[in-house]
């Protein structure tokens, strides 16, 4: 089911648009012995916890859902954002983005109109996805070094690599030749993407920005694949750890963290808690 795209008229001053894995909720080889305390579990697959939060990080998060549009804006499907327990039990944010800008979700239900917009974007800016596929299966890949090829409705696919076996010169040759048919690719981890480039985070936030009285966008995200969320946002914030951060220069609208790490998430929130007294009140 789908919803009909309308036009918004909350009253809201601000919107916080945000990744998720590794800039609010992290898996268990981030929480030391020190943070455990500190933490609940924000995600659950097969009876087994995923992701964890800080319960100060779900505090904040609480208090400034009350003031401004909460965006959470991801890479991962909708299956797997649905997992994160806080977005259902905790807070309900009217706006989600996932499949990395390929479907947007007013109240939960995926929006009818932008999944129009973007195949229109796709099918005239990019290669078809099938061509890029079987250039990849024909040029480079195989077993010994791909696990596992996820595509994701059409979008985007990703590969699950063995980083001890990948052939990074062949990879990267590869990842310059496909630039050519308008894809991006990026090996975040052990995940392996290949994604159109008029497939983004930010394309998306526009979308929804449009529906809302107040334009300005506070993002924050950790990865290369943030990069156009964070360039064309009022604000960016980083958190150290992250890969991004060589791709920014701090100033005092593009704001890096000092925390790393799980506790990163409670330093953002606190930033955009400031932002909002400084530009809202």
């Amino acid at each position: 089911m789908y919803r009909i795209n309308k036009t918004y008229g909350e009253i809201t001053k601000l919107i916080f648009a945000t990744d998720l894995d590794q800039t609010l909720i992290f898996s268990e080889k981030h929480i030391t012995e020190d943070l455990k305390d500190k933490v609940f579990p924000s995600e659950m697959k097969n009876g087994s916890i995923v992701t964890y939060m800080l319960h100060e990080t779900l505090d904040k998060i609480r208090s400034l859902s009350s003031k401004l549009v909460l965006i959470p804006t991801t890479t991962r499907t909708l299956e797997q954002y649905e997992r994160i327990s806080v977005f259902k039990s905790c807070v309900s944010p009217k706006f989600a983005v996932v499949n990395h800008g390929g479907s947007v979700l007013i109240d939960g239900v995926l929006d009818k109109n932008w999944e129009k917009c973007i195949q229109n974007k796709l099918s005239v800016g990019s290669e078809p996805l099938v061509n890029i596929w079987d250039k990849f299966k024909s040029q480079l890949y195989h077993e010994n070094w791909i696990l596992d090829v996820r595509q994701i409705d059409a979008l985007f696919f990703y590969c699950i690599v063995n980083l001890d076996t990948t052939p990074m010169t062949e990879l990267s040759d590869f990842m310059k030749e496909i630039e050519a048919y308008n894809w991006n690719s990026c090996l975040h981890g052990r995940k392996l993407y290949f994604l159109p480039k008029s497939l983004n985070k930010w394309n998306a936030i526009e979308y929804i920005k449009d529906m809302l009285p107040n334009k300005q966008v506070v993002s924050s995200g950790d990865s290369y694949m943030d990069f156009e969320l964070l360039s064309m946002a009022d604000y960016a914030i980083l958190p150290s750890h992250g890969e991004i951060c060589n791709k920014f220069n701090p100033s005092n609208k593009c704001i890096i963290t000092n925390s790393k790490g799980i506790e990163a998430s409670l330093e953002i929130l606190n930033i955009v808690e400031k932002i909002y007294n400084s530009t809202c009140i």
